[in-house]
């Protein structure tokens, strides 16, 4: 997975952002190292390559504490993280439980509630969450015989097409579960038959649809749901003319360097 291998176009994503991609990459590869430093130590039957390899495997170890490190110091998320299970005894999802509660652990503010109300007062207080798996299950508001499922979603906008997912595909690298690639194969239906097509989305290969772009964002609820980032951007043509213009530049620049060249030329004649 190289550090180019951005999800967003690169121009839009700050360089702190690109910093902790490269780090969080850099982590990934030592792991991946790791593995595989093991297996290959655990077969051989030579015990000089053996040693060789162990050495390598705890070098790679090394390099990943330190990448680890420089993350926790910049991500106090990672940071909250790592000082409650590192270090610890015992069994880790108690460990878990007393963190949290016994509920998802979720940072300070980060996540919105809902507060219900009835005719005789307030019914309690919900977490809600626009996450689509099964850690923030849509909460259960009962109020008599009735009962609704809260749960938070963005503002819908509405479109003559709809998109069918074909095909989820979620590749690995060989031997662990570091995702190399996940891509969606769909087809977009629209309410004019002509401009029905499909489409392969996949990280930096989105999907350009009636001015919309739709970017492969993630996946979910054990690969059967695609999650898509639906961007509109409204200066996507500014490049073309920006290359326009600098083209019809470049040509005035040389028409007027060749015609001054010709004035020179007839006068020398």
């Amino acid at each position: 997975m190289s550090s180019e291998n951005l999800h967003e176009a690169r121009e839009d994503l700050p360089e702190e952002v690109i910093d902790k991609h490269r780090a969080i990459t850099s982590l990934m590869e030592e792991l991946d190292a790791v593995d595989w430093y093991d297996q290959r130590a655990s077969v051989t039957t030579d015990a000089e390559l053996k040693a060789i390899l162990l050495h390598n495997r705890d070098e790679e170890m090394e390099h990943a504490a330190m990448v680890l490190e420089w993350l926790r110091r910049r991500h106090p998320v990672i940071d909250e993280n790592l000082r409650t299970y590192l270090f610890t005894q015992g069994d880790i999802i108690d460990a878990e439980e007393a963190a949290t509660g016994g509920a998802p652990q979720v940072a300070a503010g980060s996540a919105p509630q809902a507060v219900a109300a009835g005719p005789d007062g307030s019914l309690g207080t919900w977490l809600v969450s626009n996450v689509l798996d099964d850690r923030f299950p849509a909460q259960v508001v009962e109020a008599g015989d009735r009962a609704w499922d809260v749960a938070l979603r963005f503002k819908r906008h509405y479109y003559p097409f709809e998109i069918e997912l074909i095909e989820f595909s979620h590749d690995r690298y060989p031997g662990t579960e570091i995702p190399f690639n996940f891509s969606s194969e769909v087809i977009v239906h629209h309410t004019d038959s002509s401009k029905t097509r499909k489409a392969l989305i996949y990280m930096n290969h989105p999907l350009r649809y009636e001015g919309l772009t739709f970017y492969q964002a993630s996946f979910a609820n054990d690969d059967r749901t695609s999650i898509f980032q639906v961007v509109r951007n409204p200066g996507w043509l500014l490049p073309y003319v920006s290359v326009l213009l600098m083209g019809l530049g470049m040509a005035v620049q040389f028409g007027i360097h060749f015609f001054r060249f010709l004035r020179k030329r007839q006068g020398a004649a």
